[in-house]
Order: structure tokens, then C-alpha cells, then sequence
């Protein structure tokens, strides 16, 4: 990452001396790298916010419309630090600007409230996409799973899991990870055993991910025992 970050960096200087004009895509990039850089390295997230509101400043200043996947990036970055009120800021702003959300906006914001602890404002984001034309991929399913188990609303996630299978959307490596952990964090490890044998049957993933798998309901099987 700080190789990436480093590189961005230097593309964006030998740009300003070449005399060449940095679009939005250049400044989007730049606060992507720059915000995952020092959230990885240094968790010095409103430090890192500070830097990436000088880049959206000075790309106001240049002229250049932010586009959805800007501001999506600029949520994200607010989200990550607790800042609820500033990322719905970022979000109504974009929607004056008649730029629309997509799937990633609307994932971003189901993930930072799942952070957050606020899983029924996730589900209503989660609801208000469907209801806006989009279908929710296996990376919206997972963030909703991770943060409704991680919430300790086990149930919920389980009636989720068949609303997904009622949707046609298939479970990938993540999300089998993400539910059996889930199951067995919640003393469930027959329900997690079931749903391993179930899925195995259903679409074999790789060898490597169903040994990791099994590993994992072995090792809460001993946590059950010797309780």
C-alpha cells in the first residue's frame, strides 16, 4: 500500500511539471490511496481526513467536478473514523448535484453503520437500495451478515442467508466464512455444521477453503467442550 500510495503521489507531482491538468479520476485515485495508506499503516484516521479534505479542496479550486465514485470515497473515509454526520453531508451534496449512488455508495454506507452498531439504519440502507432499482451483490450480503453477527443478531442473519438464496445471489468463500463464524461465535456450531455439510454439497469450493472451514468448527467445537 505505501509503495501505491507513493506512486500516486509521484504521478501526481510529475503531472503539475509536465503542466498536465490532473481529472477527477486522478484526484478520486489519490484519495483512495491516500485515506486505505493511512488507515493500514498508521490508524491516524482524522489526521489522514485532514489530507484528503486539502486534496478536495484544492480539486474544487482547480475546477474539477467530484463524480460518485469521489464522493463514495470520501463517505467511506468519514464512516471509517465515526463521523456519521459529515459522510450524510457528503451524501446529500451529491444527490443536489444530481449524481446518483450506486451499489458501492449505498454497500459503504451499510458497512459503516454496521461499525457503528446501528444494523436496523444498515438494513434500511440495504431496503432503500432494493427499492432504488439495485440488487444487492455478495460483498452487500457479507458487510450485512458480518455486521448483524458481529451485533449479535444472529437470527436476522440467518433469515438474510435464505432471503440471498430467494434472490439467486450464491454464497462465495467469504460469505461461508463470515456465516459459520458467525454461527459458532453465537454457540451454534451444529447450525454451522449443517450449514458447512449443506454448502459443501451444493458448490465445492476450493480444497484449501473448505480444510479452513473445518477448521474453524473444529476449534469452536473444543471451545463448546470445555465449557
Amino acid at each position: 500500500m505505501e509503495d501505491c500510495l507513493q506512486e500516486a503521489c509521484d504521478l501526481f507531482q510529475d503531472m503539475e511539471i509536465r503542466g498536465i491538468k490532473p481529472d477527477v479520476v486522478t484526484y478520486t485515485v489519490l484519495l483512495d490511496v491516500g485515506l486505505k495508506h493511512f488507515y493500514s499503516r498508521h490508524r491516524k484516521g482524522k489526521g489522514a481526513m485532514y489530507n484528503a479534505l486539502t486534496i478536495w479542496g484544492d480539486m474544487k479550486q482547480m475546477g474539477i467536478s467530484p463524480d460518485v465514485v469521489t464522493y463514495t470515497v470520501m463517505i467511506d473515509g468519514h464512516l471509517k473514523i465515526g463521523n456519521l454526520e459529515n459522510a450524510i453531508a457528503f451524501y446529500k451534496e451529491m444527490i443536489d448535484l444530481r449524481l446518483e449512488p450506486d451499489i458501492v455508495t449505498y454497500t459503504t454506507f451499510i458497512s459503516g453503520y454496521c461499525l457503528q452498531g446501528k444494523t436496523d439504519a444498515a438494513y434500511s440502507i440495504f431496503k432503500e437500495m432494493e427499492e432504488n432499482g439495485f440488487k444487492p451483490d455478495v460483498v452487500a450480503y457479507n458487510v450485512l451478515f458480518a455486521g448483524l453477527f458481529r451485533n449479535r443478531r444472529d437470527c436476522e442473519a440467518v433469515n438474510l442467508l435464505s432471503y440471498m438464496d430467494s434472490q439467486g445471489v450464491k454464497p462465495n468463500s467469504a460469505t461461508h466464512k463470515i456465516i459459520i463464524e458467525g454461527l459458532c461465535s453465537a454457540g451454534k456450531v451444529e447450525d454451522a455444521e449443517a450449514y458447512f455439510n449443506c454448502r459443501m454439497k451444493e458448490n465445492t469450493p476450493p480444497l484449501h477453503i473448505i480444510s479452513k472451514l473445518r477448521r474453524q468448527i473444529i476449534k469452536f467445537r473444543k471451545v463448546q467442550f470445555l465449557k
